[in-house]
């Protein structure tokens, strides 16, 4: 059979069967983080299930990422051998990421990770570091559809801060920020783009601490635009080409205008920014040390006339106070899943992730039973991917027909056709993209979806 116009990518198909590791508290390690769940309206409630990764000390706890079911099931779960872990999730090409640190920051939050990947089946399948002798952070990591990676960074300066400042310090060490994007080689992955904050700060101006180690940057955020444009703490929208920054958005160095009602340039920054399908973008506004909620905001985003528009604020009733930490994720039916990170000990405990629908109802929520733990971000994901799979078969197909198979996005032309008129072609469609994909030339940008025809 002669087909034309169509991509046939091979899917991993597992059995959900394999995902369960426990499902029952009384058989967990005695070290385990328990959950309760609190489920205030189970028909409304997204699809899926939640992504929790345990990054604070606490004595007697121990480090483990973990999926849970809305009954507070544990799916599966990994311990880590002596550290944090950050941002466990479910990336484009249906594998799974998480931050091992291998040493924490003593100067400002987070620390030195690799980037751990597993497959669909929980074998670890690859390690990424950052390249050019960089040490990658924790705080953010994305792969791309077309099996590029994004990742963040810090590198340490010795500075003449006494030529700078009064009373600086001749051999200060001054933080900066790097973003690395790295190419699709699994086996050795390449630098394909890379941006550092002094090539496009000075240090007179921007620093004026007279401290002998100076954070400088502190970056939480890595992620692409629609555009092919990279966003990143700030928040600044950088040239993937140039390394410019377009803009910058919130912040101390705020360009744009805030208009509507409640609309303040305070509310951008913290742990948590990207894109929105809508076009809008959404934010996770973290708390205050001293006890002001942490909140979630979306804004229309005018970028040629640098206008930012109001458009919804999730305020939790009563107040979540998490000063660090935290994501906020829309779902597909509309639901805005949140994921808390931490608060100070006298504003314990606060719920780790909340689910609200569009009219600000809580839906869905869990809390750690020991009110110290924190998980770095939460995120509620369909699982395993060929969960998500939509399948249509066509039977007897025949030379000089096209065949559409309904939901699945697929229109076959046959040309030709030699063999048994007794047929059937069955295609399956997922929403992820393909498992390492690999190009002739330059990496082009990839839709997020993968397809079988068999």
């Amino acid at each position: 059979m002669n087909i034309k116009k169509i991509i046939i990518i091979c899917a991993v198909i597992v059995s959900f069967l394999g995902l369960v590791h426990s499902n029952a508290h009384g058989s967990l390690p005695a070290n385990f983080p328990t959950v309760t769940t609190h489920i205030y309206d189970a028909n409304v409630i997204a699809d899926g299930y939640t992504f929790l990764a345990v990054a604070a000390e606490v004595e007697g706890i121990g480090y483990y990422v973990m999926i849970v079911d809305n009954d507070g099931n544990i799916l599966w779960y990994k311990e880590a051998n002596d550290d944090e872990i950050y941002d466990f999730k479910v990336l484009p090409n249906g594998h799974l990421h998480y931050a091992a640190f291998i040493e924490p920051h003593s100067w400002t939050g987070g620390g030195d990770v690799v980037h751990v990947i597993l497959d669909e089946n929980f074998n670890e399948v690859e390690v990424i570091e950052a390249g050019n002798g960089y040490v990658a952070e924790g705080h953010d990591f994305q792969m791309l559809p077309n099996g590029h990676a994004l990742l963040i960074g810090y590198y340490m300066s010795e500075v003449d801060m006494s030529q700078i400042v009064d009373g600086g310090h001749p051999g200060a060490i001054v933080s900066g920020a790097i973003v690395q994007e790295l190419d699709g080689n699994k086996d050795n992955r390449n630098v394909v783009f890379q941006w550092r904050t002094w090539d496009y700060y000075p240090f007179e101006g921007n620093i004026s601490s007279t401290r002998a180690v100076i954070n400088a940057f502190h970056f939480n955020v890595i992620n692409q635009d629609f555009d092919g444009q990279l966003f990143t703490s700030g928040i600044r929208k950088l040239n993937r080409q140039t390394g410019e920054i377009i803009y910058n958005l919130g912040g101390s160095e705020n360009e744009f205008t805030f208009v509507g009602p409640g609309a303040d340039y305070s509310h951008i920054g913290g742990h948590g920014f990207h894109r929105l399908a809508n076009g809008n973008v959404m934010n996770y506004d973290n708390g205050s040390r001293k006890g002001s909620s942490s909140q979630v905001h979306e804004y229309a985003i005018d970028e040629p006339n640098k206008i930012a528009t109001h458009v919804w604020t999730y305020k939790p009733v009563p107040s979540v106070p998490a000063w660090h930490r935290g994501n906020a994720k829309r779902l597909p039916n509309g639901n805005t899943f949140i994921g808390w990170g931490g608060a100070s000990a006298n504003f314990r405990p606060i719920p780790t992730c909340t689910e609200v629908s569009p009219d600000d109802r809580k839906v869905f929520e869990i809390y750690f039973d020991h009110p110290d733990v924190e998980s770095y971000r939460a995120f509620r994901f369909p699982y395993p991917p060929s969960s998500q799979a939509i399948e249509d078969i066509e039977s007897e197909v025949a030379a000089g027909n096209t065949y559409v198979f309904d939901d699945t996005g697929v229109a076959i032309e046959v040309i030709d056709l030699t063999g048994d008129v007794s047929n059937e072609v069955k295609v399956t469609r997922e929403p992820y993209a393909p498992v390492y994909p690999e190009f002739a030339d330059k990496a082009p940008r990839v839709l997020q979806v993968r397809v079988k025809v068999a």
